[in-house]
């Protein structure tokens, strides 16, 4: 992936010395999180984080998509500082997570009760598929799919663990 700029922030692929400032400004990696932290610097290291900066070089965001959904692309991560969002900083990021994508479909998953992420997902053109529920209490989680374009985006059958996700309707 090349840097594309994006108006005021430009997107690039993550390298190894990105990981201490996006765990900066992670809310969890913030707090010490070693778990979150760990996982920035393996993300870096495996190039599957993409972060947003501004001009002067600033960290705006990050997103992480990994292949591990049923071999499907899945945005692990998306963190954008407070004081850019509303920007387009998550919107750019997603938009380069669909385009960077290797797999016919893009995944992520967001609580029900997390409206911003729900609203910016519509914005960006992402559908519901799904809706996770937990077997043991915890929040519900809807569970949007983005086309990438590629090949075969029909979202058909059973998802083990998730019920039904689709009727081959995207």
């Amino acid at each position: 992936m090349h840097a594309v700029g994006l108006g005021d922030f430009t997107v690039r692929r993550a390298n190894e010395s990105d990981a201490d400032t996006m765990a900066g400004i992670d809310a969890i990696a913030s707090t010490g999180d070693a778990e979150r932290r760990a996982n920035i610097a393996r993300w870096c290291r495996q190039g599957s984080a993409t972060v947003a900066e501004d001009a002067s070089g600033r960290l705006l965001g990050y997103c992480v998509v990994e292949y591990t959904f049923f071999e499907q692309g899945f945005v692990a991560m998306l963190m954008v500082t407070p004081s850019a969002r509303g920007r387009g900083v998550g919107h750019g990021l997603l938009n380069a997570a669909a385009a960077s994508c290797t797999t016919p479909k893009l995944f992520t998953s967001t609580n029900v009760s997390n409206q911003p992420m729900q609203r910016l997902l519509g914005r960006a053109g992402w559908t519901p598929v799904g809706l996770v529920q937990p077997r043991r209490g915890g929040p519900r989680a809807v569970l949007p799919l983005r086309a990438t374009g590629r090949a075969d985006t029909s979202v058909t059958g059973d998802v083990v663990g998730l019920g039904r996700v689709g009727s081959g309707q995207t």
